[in-house]
């Protein structure tokens, strides 16, 4: 699996990353899909932290994140809620 940047400021990275966890390859990506990405990369979200995260990007509120704008309002939530835990967690090395 593709993991997003530690710093999380690469959108690019993370849209990889979000179409590499769309694993049944419907071009959305759903709560649980998200939820086992983020729990694979060590971040071990509530299912409450997973749904606000999926409330706040799907903005056509279809269960889903689709659509450039979704993934777009998913990465600012990223950057802002998820950034330090996952440096917390994180058993990467710095390069």
């Amino acid at each position: 699996m593709l993991a997003p940047s530690s710093s999380m400021e690469d959108e690019q990275s993370l849209k990889c990353w979000l179409d590499s966890i769309d694993t049944n390859k419907d071009g959305k990506v759903s709560k649980e899909e998200l939820r086992k990405a983020l729990h694979d990369l060590g971040l071990h979200l509530t299912h409450l932290k997973v749904w606000r995260a999926m409330a706040r990007a799907d903005r056509n509120h279809n269960h889903y994140i689709d659509g450039d704008k979704e993934f777009d309002v998913l990465f600012e939530y990223a950057k802002k809620h998820w950034e330090t835990r996952h440096h917390r967690h994180s058993h990467r090395h710095p390069h």
